[in-house]
């Protein structure tokens, strides 16, 4: 087993498998790779393990990288894809209704400099209207990145249904 597959294993010993079936599952993360912005920042989701979500961005374009003439992956393309990944792990456990980020820590704990970029994301701990998660980040070489901590809210009937304007 290589280094990234063990520390995969490792990270879904924690997480909440997802209660769909295979089949909705699949639709799920079909929805998600055909959103526009998905599509736009190149993310491409899947579901590894029956508990984690994998999202990758299989090609690091220009738009992904950082500024003054470094070409580590911007901050901002890190966090989108933590987030990314913990949030469609959430919504895989409350498909049915609106789910959105509340709280989002992240700690980028070295620059990224591959030609792809790797986030796996889970829930480890749920309610009737809270999801906790946590994603990481690791290199080609199986070494970790960034990681984030964050909490998904399920929004409620009345929340949905009211306009904030």
């Amino acid at each position: 087993m290589s280094t990234i597959q063990s520390l995969v294993a490792e990270f879904s010993n924690k997480a909440i498998p997802f209660p769909q079936d295979a089949g909705t599952k699949q639709n799920l993360v079909n929805f998600f790779n055909g959103l526009a912005s998905f599509r736009h920042m190149g993310y491409q989701v899947e579901n590894v393990l029956g508990c984690i979500t994998k999202v990758s961005i299989p090609e690091v374009r220009e738009h992904h990288l950082g500024g003054r003439a470094e070409r580590a992956i911007n901050g901002a393309v890190i966090s989108g894809i933590l987030d990314c990944a913990m949030s469609v792990a959430s919504f895989q456990h409350h498909s049915d209704k609106v789910c959105g980020t509340v709280s989002l820590t992240v700690s980028n704990l070295r620059p990224i400099y591959d030609d792809c970029l790797v986030a796996y994301g889970s829930v480890i701990k749920r309610s009737r209207s809270m999801l906790f998660g946590e994603a990481m980040i690791l290199d080609k070489d199986g070494r970790l990145c960034a990681d984030c901590k964050g909490i998904v809210a399920v929004a409620s009937e009345a929340l949905r249904s009211n306009s904030c304007y």
